[in-house]
């Protein structure tokens, strides 16, 4: 008799491998020769043959090696607990600290931090501020989250008042913060960025790869290409290799400048770099081609996407942002680990296959390479704020409903934008019934509750759909309600290890005041003033929040088209 398990194995299908040649073809829209590729883009150096000279960005930044070797620091010696009650503040925020990044309150941890005695750091061992710091940086939105800024800044300065050496990584954090204060980067957040970069270098702290990314994103956001091809050029000079996060970083780049055939090189760059693809890259890619003013090309891509996921792999990518940011880690050191054993084997007396090549795969086969939420975001903004194809939106939402994802608020946000830009017209596909449509739709996904809270005050978080690169800095909001009496130490430890939040990509959509003078301004356009009034009364009985600047302020708008209606009256 036939066992059924050998027959089920002997129909299954080969190990579903994705080529080279298969990922370049994602981005490869008009078919050009692969030697195009190799050409330097933007003033960017190949790396030379001959072995160049060191020549540092700014002089004063040589370390010698006597500095390299014999830090100005002596051990740290930590001092014991004054009392019983000293010890137990300690630990508690010790046993904080051991908690997974990204599962305790940013809150609960700080309070437990300032209730230390002062000095607070001289009772404090090196594990429990390398892991302070390390927590603080897991925030979900870092440019929405002023208070994980601040905090960190905090204790940044603490630990240089208390001449406590700090690593690569918290100074980089540092930079991170400083450059993403904003959406968009600007001169100043740049100027910020690089100062903490020599401050860092002139304590004796060598910037790595990592360091050099997030200063080259805060320089390609600001628009600074200048500045951004230079320290890629230090970055080289330095003879650092470039990783997956710079790789993305360089796709970003291209897209910036307006170049599409750049956005396909520097792909083919990563590809070719045994980097391994997954749906975050090819967002990236997206967004940039859209920025290269190449929409037909990014929705290719799109295709694309969903056909080689169809074909070959169905996994499906994390949805919390703590998963997507270990994913993202884990994809990074494995590709480094791969590339350096593979130099290692092709350096070595033996030529056999290199057998790194079924782990890559294996890799591959779980890396999720379909459209994503923010993919859909990506394009419904750009067919919204620019195409103006209302179709091809209500298309893509269909599709990203069908596929189970969560419609963010800011895909309202733009759509509503759009009835402001391509309505009001006749013959226009953006007309009155669907604008009332879109409000009926918001108003029912608003009213759906959340497990959280979301500290807006009047503060717009709609997302700016750009790319998240080095490791992707996000926002906490504390779900924990404030006791009326404190409670026992081991009760605030259980709290605090229940500590959870509803990712932002999960919230139910709610009122901003961008969002609530986007629908004003679109019932303006398309409907008139009485019906933008009365959509106004229905915003103000829904939108808890909202205090009186932000009233003012949007009255004040109000009154200044009522005042145009009056002048076309005139």
């Amino acid at each position: 008799m036939t066992d059924p398990s050998n027959s089920k194995k002997a129909e299954r299908m080969p190990f579903p491998e994705i080529t080279k040649d298969e990922y370049k073809d994602m981005v490869n829209t008009y078919g050009l020769p692969s030697d195009m590729w190799e050409q330097a883009a933007f003033g960017m150096q190949n790396k030379s043959k001959k072995r160049r000279e060191r020549h540092p960005l700014a002089p004063r930044l040589v370390v010698s090696a006597e500095q390299e070797d014999n830090p100005p620091h002596a051990k740290r010696v930590v001092l014991d607990p004054e009392d019983d009650a000293h010890a137990r503040q300690l630990e508690r925020l010790r046993r904080l600290c051991k908690e997974p990044h990204g599962s305790v309150s940013h809150d609960s941890l700080w309070k437990a931090y300032c209730k230390l005695r002062t000095p607070r750091l001289r009772y404090m061992s090196d594990y429990m501020i390398r892991t302070l710091f390390a927590h603080l940086t897991w925030t979900e939105h870092a440019h929405l989250d002023n208070g994980a800024r601040q905090r960190y800044f905090s204790l940044l300065e603490d630990c240089i008042g208390e001449r406590i050496q700090l690593t690569v990584i918290e100074w980089s954090a540092a930079i991170h913060f400083a450059s993403r204060a904003m959406r968009s980067s600007t001169d100043h957040e740049v100027k910020d960025a690089v100062e903490i970069w020599l401050q860092m270098e002139e304590s004796g702290i060598r910037a790595n790869n990592v360091t050099f990314n997030i200063l080259f994103y805060a320089a390609v956001k600001a628009g600074r290409f200048a500045l951004a091809d230079t320290i890629y050029n230090e970055l080289k000079s330095r003879e650092m290799e470039l990783d997956r996060y710079f790789r993305i970083s360089m796709i970003y780049y291209a897209g910036a400048r307006a170049d599409g055939d750049a956005v396909r090189k520097a792909f083919n760059d990563m590809v070719n770099a045994g980097e391994i693809i997954d749906t975050a890259v090819m967002n990236c890619v997206i967004l940039s081609l859209l920025r290269a003013g190449e929409p037909s090309a990014a929705d290719l891509v799109f295709r694309k996407m969903n056909a080689l996921h169809d074909e070959k792999y169905g996994s499906k990518g994390p949805d919390d942002w703590r998963e997507q940011r270990k994913l993202f880690k884990m994809l990074n050191s494995t590709g480094h680990r791969l590339r350096k054993e593979r130099e290692a084997h092709e350096g070595s007396f033996f030529g056999a296959p290199f057998s790194g090549d079924d782990r890559r795969e294996q890799i591959q086969e779980a890396t999720p390479i379909a459209p994503n939420a923010g993919t859909y975001r990506l394009l419904i903004r750009w067919h919204a704020l620019n195409s103006g194809e209302l179709d091809r939106i209500e298309e893509l939402l269909a599709e990203k409903k069908a596929r189970g994802f969560h419609v963010h608020g800011s895909v309202y946000h733009d759509i509503f934008a759009g009835f402001i830009i391509h309505g009001g017209f006749v013959h226009s596909a953006w007309k009155p019934s669907g604008l009332e449509a879109y409000w009926q739709e918001f108003i029912e996904a608003s009213s759906l509750p959340n497990s959280g809270y979301w500290l807006s005050s009047g503060k717009d978080a709609v997302q700016t759909l750009h790319f998240e690169v080095e490791s992707p800095q996000r926002n906490y909001v504390d779900a924990l309600d404030e006791p009326s009496e404190p409670l026992p130490e081991e009760a605030e430890d259980a709290a605090d290890s229940q500590y959870n939040t509803v990712s932002e990509e999960h919230k139910a959509p709610y009122f901003t005041l961008n969002l609530a003078m986007n629908v004003l301004r679109a019932f303006y356009k398309c409907v008139g003033s009485a019906r933008m009034l009365e959509v106004w009364d229905e915003i103000r009985d829904r939108w808890r929040e909202c205090g009186r600047e932000e009233t003012e302020m949007v009255e004040k708008m109000i009154r200044k088209l009522r005042r145009r209606d009056d002048w076309d009256l005139d």
